[in-house]
This record gives C-alpha cells, sequence and structure tokens, in this order.
C-alpha cells in the first residue's frame, strides 16, 4: 500500500467516525425531546361499574414524575 492509499483508507475511517459520533448524537438528542403526553380512561370495577371520585394516580420511576388525578361521576379521568 503507498502513501497515498493509506492516507485515504484513514480519511474514510475518520469521516465514517465524525458520521457515527453525529448520528448518536442525534439519536440521543431525538429520544429525550418527547416529554409530554396524555392519559386519559375510564377508571372501573371487576364488575365493570364506573368508579367516581377515585384517585388515579401515574408514576415514573425514571424521573420520579408523580401525578394525581380524580375520576369525574363517569368514572373518567385524564
Amino acid at each position: 500500500m503507498n502513501v497515498k492509499s493509506v492516507w485515504i483508507v484513514r480519511a474514510k475511517i475518520s469521516l465514517l467516525s465524525v458520521l457515527c459520533l453525529a448520528l448518536c448524537a442525534f439519536e440521543a438528542q431525538a429520544q429525550t425531546s418527547i416529554s409530554s403526553g396524555t392519559i386519559n380512561g375510564t377508571a372501573v370495577d371487576p364488575n365493570n361499574a364506573v368508579i367516581s371520585n377515585a384517585a388515579v394516580e401515574v408514576f415514573n420511576a425514571v424521573t420520579n414524575y408523580r401525578q394525581v388525578a380524580q375520576t369525574d361521576s363517569n368514572g373518567g379521568f385524564q
């Protein structure tokens, strides 16, 4: 292998390394960009009767985020 060929191979490897790092950084940023959402539903007992005035709790163990909602008269929550 001559010097020019070695230089071209090293340049290609360097370019691929930079592209991989950029892709990894973009992927990590994309995963953290979603920070909100909506959860809704209806609380029911084992007989499918709605449960009004019940506390519904959402907990994220990763972030320690906790939110509590109260069901309405139809068992609905959001």
